[in-house]
């Protein structure tokens, strides 16, 4: 099934599908999927060493345009929060 949050995200127990546009030309982008309880105490540190990630993007090059990524692998369970 397919789950879309207040943002637009569409989630499977696989993994999410996300839209986003960074702030600056270029960049480097960290984005990964956790439990909820992981996501409310998440570091800089944390997020560059994947603590907690069930699925993830590390260092994915990206620029001031529209993008849209798709973290998959992410083995969610049904009715668990998760957080991006």
């Amino acid at each position: 099934s397919v789950v879309l949050d207040a943002n637009g995200h569409e989630a499977t127990t696989d993994g999410l599908t996300f839209t986003f546009t960074a702030s600056q030309p270029d960049g480097r982008l960290w984005a990964m999927v956790v439990n909820e309880d992981v996501g409310d105490c998440m570091s800089v540190r944390n997020m560059k060493f994947l603590e907690g990630a069930l699925c993830n993007f590390w260092m994915y090059k990206i620029t001031s345009s529209v993008t849209t990524l798709t973290l998959s692998g992410c083995n969610m369970k049904g009715g668990e929060v998760y957080k991006l």
